[in-house]
């Protein structure tokens, strides 16, 4: 049985994590949830899976929901990196959008749990200092977002000696043919205007 500590649970990761956890309930045990906005949510997912662990961004939200649920125990802000390390828990599923994700990601490497990445931002912020991290607590990174944990298992099939390259292809995105002396000029309205996805402003 492992036990699961989700940091992102209403995102779109954070419902697909819960749905497996619920198709395979003999495996793992859900611990604690970590949420953003969605209050609404939020609160079927407490009551859904019984969590007695629970962080939220907002403390403003705290009073309504400490009434609701008084025997559940809420972490609030930056004491969402105390619950990392209080919460029992073997894998943290880091699934917090962005910067935001930073840091609760790699506090659960370092309090040594094992990782299950969908925040690929991280990496590219500090890649280095997750790899560090996990090689001194012996602990795995595991992708589980849709292309790189594709990538991840397509070498578990095989051996290492067996590639010599890995290709990465992408849409092009809106600076595709962009001038890099002109990257300065970039403006937010330019960079909505992907030319294969609507993925909105946040993203």
């Amino acid at each position: 049985m492992k036990r699961i500590l989700l940091l992102g649970s209403t995102g779109s990761i954070g419902e697909s994590t819960l749905e497996v956890i619920s198709k395979f309930r003999d495996k793992f045990n859900l611990t604690g949830i970590v949420a953003g906005k969605n209050i609404k949510k939020l609160k079927e997912q407490i009551k859904n899976f019984n969590v007695k662990y629970v962080g939220i961004r907002d403390k403003g939200d705290l009073k309504v929901l400490k009434k609701e649920f008084p025997e559940v125990k809420f972490f609030a802000g930056e004491e969402i990196m105390e619950m990392i390390k209080e919460v029992p828990s073997d894998i943290v599923v880091g699934a917090i959008v962005g910067s935001s994700g930073l840091l609760p990601s790699y506090k659960a490497l370092e309090e040594g749990k094992d990782l299950a990445l969908a925040n690929k931002e991280a990496l590219v912020m500090a890649g280095k200092f997750f790899n560090k991290m996990a090689k001194e607590k012996r602990k795995r990174i595991i992708p589980i977002d849709s292309e790189h944990s594709a990538i991840h298992q397509a070498l578990r099939a095989g051996k290492k000696r067996e590639v010599k390259r890995l290709i990465l292809t992408c849409s092009g995105g809106p600076f595709w043919k962009w001038e890099k002396k002109d990257f300065s000029k970039i403006t937010l309205k330019d960079a909505l205007k992907h030319p294969t996805w609507s993925m909105g402003k946040k993203i």
